[in-house]
């Protein structure tokens, strides 16, 4: 039997493989291979989903569960939290609505915006639009789902996510089949 704090131990280089794409997937570890034919970066994927998740797994101890949270509150904290103090000293330059397309970047001119894609911020923008029902476009036009003809769903964004989530072979594959690229053109 392994002594309690061996697994404490382990468990927190877990915790730390997860947080930088590199875990163990686990049971899916069998089809990780598979999975990184289909996903681009798909450890890195699970690990944002981690990020978020890591803090309510039962099967940690509470020292694991409290460093999840630790590192979930020092990354926010660190980089959206420099964000949204650089947003509020330049709100006309910031966006912090997380349903915009220009969430979390910068603009530098009357129509450019540039910013990094932080870690967990594909899952946090599609957790708020699928809560709240709608989306801004980069040019300020708001979309309410469910709303007129043709009009996208919830699980249309969902979709949209995991479509952007594709390795490069099933992407095209993808769009030969819907016959529109990732963007709908």
């Amino acid at each position: 039997k392994v002594p309690e704090d061996a697994t404490i131990l382990k468990e927190l280089a877990d915790h730390a493989n997860k947080v930088t794409g590199t875990s163990n997937l686990g049971a899916a570890e069998k089809y990780a291979d598979g999975m990184n034919n289909i996903l681009f970066a798909g450890r890195y994927t699970v690990s944002d989903i981690r990020m978020f998740t890591d803090m309510f797994d039962p099967t940690l101890s509470n020292v694991s569960r409290k460093r999840a949270v630790s590192t979930l509150g020092l990354h926010l904290g660190t980089l959206y939290g420099s964000y949204l103090t650089w947003a509020m000293l330049n709100p006309d330059r910031a966006e912090i609505n997380p349903n915009n397309a220009n969430f979390m970047k910068i603009r530098v001119n009357d129509s450019t915006w540039i910013g990094p894609k932080l870690k967990g911020q594909w899952a946090i923008q599609t957790i708020a639009k699928i809560v709240e029902g709608y989306e801004t476009s980069s040019k300020g036009v708001k979309t309410v789902y469910g709303e007129g003809y043709k009009a996208r769903t919830k699980g249309d964004v969902l979709l949209h996510t995991l479509r952007g989530k594709l390795a490069p072979v099933p992407s095209i594959a993808t769009d030969l089949a819907v016959g529109k690229d990732f963007t709908g053109k």
